[in-house]
């Protein structure tokens, strides 16, 4: 049947015919929802007729057969048996749905409905018919022909009113979850405190909370522990539905606090004490997915500790300059990943008698991932440090102390770009001599396996040298005194991934020792490897709160009994015990009482109080939930809960009579700054005071800096800080040019056009000029040469000056010239020879026409300057200019005799001198005498020194010596000496330029045989193998990698064989 409530049963009843008035001021289901329940009794379920006639009781029992979801069913109670009334009591329903199309029309007799086995009184019927969101439901109960009971239903959300509505509420909650596993005791606690904010506008309900909070965090796991403890300055929640369906919703919290972690590995403990600067949760659920984005940022200490007993050990203690972890997973795949940590640290280790200290002057380690794929990748360690350790034996002792001059790991976006390592020691004790290891890679090409495949490759030479002077009373053997030289180039792919690494090895050497020579292709080298994604991991906190929801009715009146069973998890079977009255917003409301259990818990109940008549029926008053949710891993989360309303901001509860002027209490800039021309967003507060709670907006006039009018909110929005605050907040950006005080107006109006005005003064700062490109070359430059700078610097007030900073690397600051026409400066700067080498940033000095000035590293393309803590663009990066080694220059080598005279007997003293200088400082300095050396030594490398020792006439004057004695069996001719200078920084540089001269010694000495002199020179091998063992062991403690003797260079050729 399709008719009017009016047309049925023709009864004439006035609360089925729609008013007029209603239907013509706004023709929409909701509207005809509200205006029927109205004009409706709060409880026109039970009805008393005159005389002995029944009573019942209308009851929605939204609750299906099992007792575990929601349904469309309706309960009759009679005032006795209900059998009682099967021959006289019939009932009908009229469903319309929300366009007030009838659905369903029906009516039965009392015996043809469901009994209820635990109440004789009471009748179920169950319509063939589904409820929705805006539908509305008539039931009436005739004895014979005489209507007895009706009631008008209209359908809702649970706390949903379905007129148009904005109320604030008051909430506190807290989130928590603990368990034991195997690990130990977890735990896991979010603590809510803040404001609520509801408003319906027509079909889209928007709810929001906003205020602050903790959380904190104990997680064990198999070698370690995780504790997390913040003070959350935002929590953030929003849900937007429409037509009681969830369209969105975000969960979202930011703070700061601390964090400590301790891994155990062995008897390695490391722990990480920081103080997490920035930390950002975000859930949020939109179209059907989900999405979790976490950010943590921090800074403090490292210690990493591994006792050994005896006062053995490694020893780590560093400071955290930034350790960044951000993850970003959409329904359970982690789409993004970035892990950054850049740290100092100090090591020490002792093994024994052998100790090493190293300085880690930088370390850094990023890894950034996206949809699986690394797009990022960076590690790079930078240390020096020194080391020592002694060796006895029964004759006497020796003391070994090095020098790591430097050492240098890096790779970049997955492949090795520096392995460098240079070290300088002596021997002193009962035998003297020096020594040192310099490796670094040479160059970068093609070569081929063991199997004939080619392969990119870095070709890393290292290079050692041993020279023992002196033997006193420790005899090692009867090993004796010389020199040896090894060399070794490691070709070795650089994707740092990959395992097997090494697919060609070549070394020579020669000196005392085995002199050696040879090649070889590592088996099975290289193994391809993938680096592994990471993966998207459930833990503490996992749970995804949210609260009951589900179809309600209204109105909910004493004897309603429905389930709640839209949200997964937190399912409530609600029960209507008593109608009451509570004082919000200064007005006594009427409310029903309730109570409920969660279902497929242990235990949860959730109890309150529900508006049940006017425009905000159905609307939750106060509400206590304590329920408890379980994981998908099985663990269970208690949620409490504590929510009430506070303020009815529409529609409005106070007539025009009763109404109060609002007032400006006062009015500012958060943190007093707008900066021209862009350089920062401003949020304009303005403090309100109104008894009424009805004010209706706050704008301000931003004319004076040619804006237009400027929308404040109090609802948590666009840098609003808490909820109905009375704080009301407005955003913006001034994009002009001007600077200093202006004046603007503000404009207060509440709901009955009652307005206020104030002026307020703000400040706006001067933004100093911008760098949008710049641009330099080369990016490759040694000292004493000049680079080409080119930049383009703006700014509204003129740039007066720009100019490149190198004050702070012993330069000057070099100005610019400005062109012609346009924002182009450019100009020539020279490197100075006070630039160590490597990598520097150029700093930019720029000043506009009003004084502002500012130095900047990189550039401002979006035109602003960024603020502090925050990322620096990609597009924005300025690389950095790289500050060529040169070695060492060579001004003067010279011998003090020339030329020299083979003796018959004995020998003369021969002098060797080289004036060398290098901006850096020299290490070392070497001489190969090639067969004017002792047999066996041609190729050997002989230290010479700078220490006012051994023939050195000045300490540390730059003239480097060298002296050595003339002999017998030298041969006759000339000789080309090769000298070889290294610089602190591993740079070499070779001179030849000396030649020797050797002629005979035409003086004979009587009774002499010239050929004695080689029976009595003696020459002295050993103590080399101890030493050359022990300089190995140092440098596989300090680089952590098995290094293998190599010789020197094989011919003049490069690594790859190329003339």
């Amino acid at each position: 049947m399709v008719g009017s409530f009016g047309e049925h049963r023709g009864n004439g009843l006035s609360y089925y015919a729609l008013p007029q008035p209603c239907m013509n001021s706004r023709p929409r289901v909701a509207i005809l929802v509200m205006c029927t329940l109205l004009l409706t009794s709060i409880s026109p379920a039970f009805v008393v007729a005159d005389g002995d006639v029944a009573t019942v009781e209308i009851q929605a029992h939204w609750v299906d057969a099992n007792q575990t979801a929601g349904d469309h069913a309706w309960k009759f109670t009679f005032s006795s048996n209900a059998q009682d009334f099967f021959d006289s009591i019939s009932m009908s329903i009229v469903h319309r749905d929300s366009s007030g199309v009838i659905t369903f029309d029906q009516s039965v007799n009392a015996s043809d409905l469901e009994n209820v086995a635990t109440d004789v009184t009471s009748l179920i019927w169950r319509p063939d018919s589904t409820l929705t969101v805006g539908d509305q439901v008539a039931i009436e109960v005739y004895d014979d022909d005489a209507l007895i009971a009706s009631r008008v239903i209209g359908v809702t959300v649970w706390n949903q009113p379905l007129a148009d509505h904005e109320v604030t509420i008051s909430t506190n909650w807290v989130i928590d979850q603990e368990y034991d596993n195997e690990f130990g005791h977890q735990s896991y606690q979010l603590l809510f405190l803040g404001q609520g904010w509801q408003q319906r506008i027509g079909d889209t309900l928007v709810a929001n909370e906003l205020g602050n909070g903790t959380l904190k965090i104990t997680e064990n796991s198999d070698n370690g522990t995780m504790t997390l403890d913040l003070i959350l300055a935002s929590i953030w929640r929003n849900e937007t539905t429409i037509d009681g369906i969830l369209d969105r919703q975000e969960f979202e919290a930011t703070g700061m606090g601390n964090m400590l972690l301790i891994n155990v590995e062995d008897e390695t403990v490391t722990t990480v004490n920081a103080s997490v600067t920035d930390a950002l949760f975000n859930r949020t659920y939109a179209g059907g997915s989900h999405t979790e984005h976490i950010k943590l940022e921090a800074l403090g200490e490292l210690n990493v500790s591994e006792d050994l007993g005896e006062n053995n050990g490694t020893w780590i203690d560093g400071d955290l300059s930034l350790l960044l972890v951000e993850t970003i997973d959409v329904d359970g795949t982690r789409i993004f990943s970035l892990l950054h940590l850049e740290a100092t640290a100090e090591m020490k280790m002792v093994d024994g008698d052998q100790r090493f200290d190293m300085e880690v002057e930088e370390l850094i380690v990023i890894q950034r991932w996206l949809d699986g794929q690394r797009i990022e990748e960076h590690n790079k360690i930078l240390a020096h440090g020194t080391f020592g350790f002694a060796d006895e034996e029964d004759n006497g002792s020796v003391t070994i102390n090095g020098t790591v001059i430097d050492f240098r790991t890096e790779s970049l976006n997955g492949l090795t770009i520096q392995d460098k390592l240079h070290v300088d020691g002596t021997i002193e004790g009962e035998a003297s001599g020096t020594f040192g290891i310099v490796r670094d890679i040479k160059e970068s090409g093609t070569w081929h396996n063991g199997n004939d495949t080619d392969y990119s490759v870095n070709v890393i030479h290292q290079e050692t040298w041993f020279n023992i002077s002196e033997l006193q009373g420790w005899s090692n053997g009867g090993d004796g005194v010389g020199a040896q030289h090894n060399e070794t180039w490691y070709y070795i792919v650089p994707e740092i991934d990959w395992e097997n690494r090494t697919i060609y090895q070549r070394w020579r050497s020669s000196g005392i020792g085995d002199n050696d020579e040879g090649e070889e292709y590592p088996e099975g080298s290289p193994i391809e490897k993938n680096p592994i994604a990471p993966e998207a991991e459930e833990g503490l906190g996992e749970a995804n709160i949210s609260r009951e929801t589900g179809l309600a009715p209204l109105s909910l009146t004493p004897g309603d009994q429905l389930i709640l069973d839209h949200q997964e998890g937190m399912i409530l079977i609600v029960n209507a015990t008593m109608t009451s009255t509570v004082d919000k917003d200064g007005h006594i409301l009427p409310v029903t009482l309730w109570t409920g259990i969660y279902l497929d818990t242990e235990a949860g109940t959730a109890s309150g109080s529900i508006i049940n008549e006017g425009i905000l029926d159905g609307l939750i008053a106060e509400v206590i939930r304590h329920a408890e949710i379980e994981t998908s891993a099985g663990n269970t989360v208690l949620f409490n809960e504590t929510q009430t309303l506070e303020r009815v901001l529409s529609p409005s509860i106070v007539t025009a009579a009763e109404n109060h002027d609002p007032s400006i209490e006062g009015a500012g800039l958060r943190s007093g700054l707008v900066v021209n021309e862009g350089g920062s967003t401003a949020h304009l507060e303005v403090e309100v005071a109104d008894v009424d709670w009805n004010i209706v907006s706050v704008t301000a006039d931003l004319g004076p800096l040619g804006k237009g009018t400027l929308i404040l909110n109090d609802v948590g929005l666009a840098g609003d800080n808490a909820i109905h605050d009375d704080e009301w907040t407005g955003e913006f950006t001034y994009i002009g040019i001007l600077h200093g005080q202006v004046s603007v107006n503000v404009t207060v109006i509440d709901a009955f056009a009652a307005e206020v005005t104030a002026a307020v003064n703000i400040t706006i700062f001067n933004q100093a000029p911008r760098l949008v490109e710049f641009e330099f070359t080369p990016i490759q430059v040694v000292r004493g040469d000049s680079i080409i700078v080119n930049a383009e610097v703006v700014d509204g007030n003129g740039v007066a000056g720009v100019a490149i900073d190198l004050r702070d690397q012993g330069g000057e600051l070099v100005e610019l010239s400005q062109a012609v026409t346009g924002a182009d400066w450019s100009g020539m700067v020279e490197i100075p020879y006070s630039m160590s080498p490597g990598e520097h940033e150029l700093r930019i000095r720029m000043l506009d026409g009003d004084g502002a000035m500012v130095t900047v590293i990189e550039m401002q393309s979006l035109n602003i300057h960024k603020s502090t803590g925050q990322e620096t663009r990609p597009d924005d990066v300025i690389p950095p200019v790289l500050v060529l080694n040169e070695g060492p220059l060579f001004v003067l080598v010279s011998v003090d005799k020339s030329p020299l005279i083979r003796p018959n007997i004995g020998g003369d003293e021969v002098k060797i001198t080289a004036t060398i200088s290098d901006p850096d400082g020299i290490s070392t300095t070497a001489i190969k005498l090639g067969d004017l050396s002792p047999p066996g030594m041609q190729d050997t490398w002989l230290i010479m020194n700078d220490d006012g020792q051994d023939g050195d006439e000045n300490a540390n004057d730059g003239v480097w010596t060298y002296v050595f004695e003339t002999r017998s069996g030298m041969p006759l001719g000339t000789f080309a000496m090769t000298l070889r200078a290294t610089d602190i920084y591993g740079a070499w540089t070779e001179d030849d330029s000396l030649a020797l001269q050797v002629i005979e010694d035409e003086r004979i000495n009587p009774g002499e045989n010239p050929a004695s002199v080689f029976s009595s020179s003696a020459v002295v091998f050993g103590l080399v193998g101890i030493l050359v063992l022990t300089a190995i062991i140092v440098v596989t403690v300090i680089i952590r990698r098995t290094k293998q003797e190599g010789g020197m260079k094989w011919d003049e050729s490069d690594a790859f064989g190329n003339n």
